[in-house]
């Protein structure tokens, strides 16, 4: 029993050496893994935008000018559009049409993420009759010179008229008309033919006496 026990002892024994020798194994590194970041940059540029500007209260056809910037364009239709526009305050500015004015006619317009458009308002300047073209213009200097050349040739013509006509004779007390005889005697008819007498004044009625 004795040697049962030591042998017990001895196995034991040998098996916590074992345990003490035994090199720990070191322990399996974790497979390593990234999360997904999304970086935004502050200086990338968005896509790019437009701006519609469109007129009202033009005539059909007329020619209007905007300048947004630096950039000049002209039409003659509604809608003037500046294309490749990115966010940010821009200056415009609406150029004078002859007979009209422009409401607003400058500023700044701000594009934020989205096309923007600007209204704009043209005003005439007469509003009661509306504003005259050129030809219209013509048309009434036409009118104007025809009506005074029509005065000028009526006041001609009555001139001319008025030098035709012989003056209109006049006796003066004491001279003899024009055709008369100057030596025929005094109390005959000066004008009348030759061979004719007078007829003789009629003789005043004396008034009847009274009774």
């Amino acid at each position: 029993m004795l040697l049962g026990l030591l042998l017990a002892a001895v196995v034991i024994s040998s098996e916590f050496a074992a345990v003490l020798v035994e090199p720990h194994a070191a322990p399996a590194s974790p497979t390593p893994s990234y999360a997904s970041v999304s970086i935004s940059s502050a200086a990338s540029h968005p896509p790019p935008y437009r701006l519609r500007i469109s007129e009202t209260g033009l005539a059909t056809g007329t020619t209007w000018y905007a300048i947004l910037n630096a950039t000049r364009k002209h039409t003659t239709a509604q809608l003037i559009t500046f294309e490749n526009l990115t966010n940010g305050t821009y200056a415009f500015l609406i150029e004078n049409v002859t007979g009209y004015t422009a409401v607003p006619s400058n500023g700044t317009v701000t594009v934020a993420g989205s096309n923007a458009t600007l209204p704009i308002l043209f005003l005439a300047d007469n509003p009661g009759g509306g504003s005259l073209r050129p030809w219209e213009y013509f048309a009434g200097g036409v009118i104007i010179l025809v009506i005074i050349l029509a005065i000028v040739i009526v006041l001609l013509h009555r001139r001319s008229r008025q030098t035709r006509q012989p003056p209109t004779p006049y006796e003066v007390p004491g001279s003899t008309p024009p055709g008369a005889d100057p030596a025929a005697p005094p109390g005959t008819d000066p004008t009348a033919p030759p061979g004719e007498e007078p007829p003789a004044p009629a003789e005043a009625e004396s008034p009847p006496p009274p009774e």
